[in-house]
């Protein structure tokens, strides 16, 4: 009689690989959407941040000059001035000074063509010197409320 001898070579065999990546799919089917969205929200520090570092620079511009900086003078390079800007240029700041200097208003608004721009929900965040905080979404409806949270 001649036995048949079963050899298990090590290994993963075609069904088990198959049954591992369909699983491994339906996980990503479901995580990359929320990874997304938390991506999105957590990318909106860097306007609250530059809205924040820009009314630090206006309190001591205004201390030392008697009046608030210019754009220019905003985000003129060192030693002419702070130097400005988003690191990792998700926002675009712009600023406004109110009649006589008496005030500003300070604003990041998505850089278009950026990661963030698919953000439809906080797409502008403007900042002033009362520290009064505005939002707003692609369509210029007013979010501030749900923008400017901080949980």
């Amino acid at each position: 009689m001649r036995q048949n001898m079963l050899v298990h070579a090590p290994g993963f065999s075609l069904i088990e690989l198959l049954i591992s990546i369909t699983i491994i799919g339906i996980i990503l089917a479901y995580a990359l959407p929320a990874l997304q969205a938390h991506l999105l929200t957590a990318r909106r520090i860097e306007a609250i941040n530059l809205l924040y570092d820009a009314a630090s620079h206006q309190a001591r511009f205004r201390l030392q000059n008697h009046r608030y900086a210019s754009f220019a003078e905003l985000t003129a390079s060192p030693p002419a001035g702070p130097g400005m800007a988003t690191r990792n240029r998700y926002y675009r700041l712009s600023l406004t000074l109110t009649a006589g200097n008496a005030g500003y208003v300070a604003q990041a608004t998505v850089e278009p063509g950026a990661a963030q721009a698919r953000d439809q929900k906080c797409w502008s965040f403007t900042l002033d010197n009362v520290n009064r905080r505005t939002a707003s979404n692609k369509a210029a409806d007013d979010n501030t409320r749900a923008c400017w949270r901080q949980d």
